[in-house]
């Protein structure tokens, strides 16, 4: 590729994707590995690999549950009552929403829909559903889980710019 004319002007981006099949099964086997493959796919969704097939109220969940780890691992104050505006002054909204999602929609409704995802894993003792709050594992399989059915989970994607 580097003798090719014009090769100066090309970006070459190694990548090694990550795609076991089952979550659940890798954590059992290889808790190391499972953190990498969850560290991955978030990094997929906020930087919209997967954007073409994922609608934006699936990105507000996937959004919501990674809060919901994220701020359970690095809240300072965990008894504190986690809320959407918190989190944005905290850690920012760009480290779980894609882009797009930011550019697009208007602050306080995407606050809105955050805020009502992020109520059915988190709460008191028992979240709006009547379930235990989702804890920080089951918050990454529930994750992995949704990012497993997109379609272009495990494809090759090679995409190219021409400058």
């Amino acid at each position: 590729i580097a003798a090719k004319p014009g090769a100066q002007n090309l970006r070459c981006l190694f990548r090694i994707a990550f795609v076991p099949t089952e979550a659940y099964d890798l954590l059992k086997r290889d808790p190391v590995a499972f953190e990498y493959l969850y560290v991955q796919c978030c990094n997929d969704v906020v930087q919209e690999r997967f954007a073409p097939e994922l609608q934006y109220d699936l990105a507000l969940k996937l959004a919501a549950l990674h809060i919901q780890q994220y701020a359970a691992v690095n809240s300072a104050s965990p008894n504190s009552k986690l809320t959407i505006k918190h989190v944005e002054r905290e850690f920012g909204l760009e480290r779980f929403v894609p882009a797009s999602l930011l550019e697009t929609m208007k602050r306080k409704e995407l606050h809105k829909l955050l805020s009502h995802n992020l109520k059915s894993y988190s709460g008191g003792t028992l979240t709006s559903s009547g379930r235990k709050p989702v804890s920080i594992l089951q918050a990454k399989l529930m994750y992995l889980q949704i990012v497993r059915e997109l379609p272009s989970y495990g494809a090759k994607c090679f995409p190219i710019s021409l400058q």
